[in-house]
């Protein structure tokens, strides 16, 4: 066991990460359940699947990473374009939608058509749901302090699926491939031209997925 200020704030941060995902399982008495993330989100499920096993059925992991500190980086010009300070989108709605749809378009990956209409509605439906400009630093820094998960990852021992795309400029492949090597038995699903986005023609192959996974023993 780490007792460094290191190890410290990375136990604390995976404690925080799962807290709550352990209470709203409790609230709604439910003893166990299949866990599916995306990206930050397939952090917190590997942390869950590996601080509450008894809680786990099964883990799917989309578009996420290990947190090996060894394993290619995003450029910098795509952290370039994911961190610049944003129009106010009630001042400057024009500004703030081209900024978000340029980075989007950027991630999105090569093999599937960038579907701008639904991209903007969904941006201005999440802006009206809950704006804070502060929130992509501090995911940023959530993702920093969990620190390398492989240890953790070793001792995972459901059914688990690790889904990456071959064109994702925030988590390389070699994230997906990293995250899949870690964990015993797991799955890896290369998807051709997706980047770091879901595109609606494969959701059908997720869900396909997904459910093999939870089937599986």
């Amino acid at each position: 066991m780490n007792f460094d200020v290191g190890g410290a704030m990375h136990k604390m941060a995976a404690i925080l990460c799962t807290f709550q995902l352990r209470n709203t399982l409790d609230a709604l008495s439910i003893d166990r359940a299949h866990f599916v993330g995306r990206s930050m989100g397939g952090m917190i499920a590997q942390i869950a699947a590996s601080e509450y096993p008894e809680r786990v059925l099964s883990l799917t992991s989309i578009m996420s990473s290990s947190g090996n500190p060894t394993l290619p980086q995003a450029s910098p010009e795509v952290m370039a374009m994911m961190t610049k300070p944003a129009p106010n989108p009630f001042e400057d709605e024009a500004g703030f939608l081209a900024q978000r749809l340029s980075f989007a378009k950027r991630i999105a990956g090569t093999g599937y058509p960038f579907e701008e209409d639904a991209y903007r509605a969904l941006i201005l439906e999440e802006v009206h749901r809950a704006y804070d400009p502060g929130s992509v630093g501090r995911q940023i820094a959530a993702i920093a302090i969990s620190g390398d998960r492989r240890p953790r990852l070793a001792t995972i021992k459901v059914p688990a699926l690790v889904i990456h795309g071959t064109d994702d400029p925030l988590f390389v492949p070699a994230c997906g491939e990293d995250t899949a090597s870690a964990i015993p038995g797991a799955e890896l699903m290369l998807v051709d031209g997706m980047g770091h986005d879901l595109p609606h023609q494969l959701y059908k192959v997720t869900a396909d997925g997904i459910e093999r996974t939870a089937r599986r023993k």
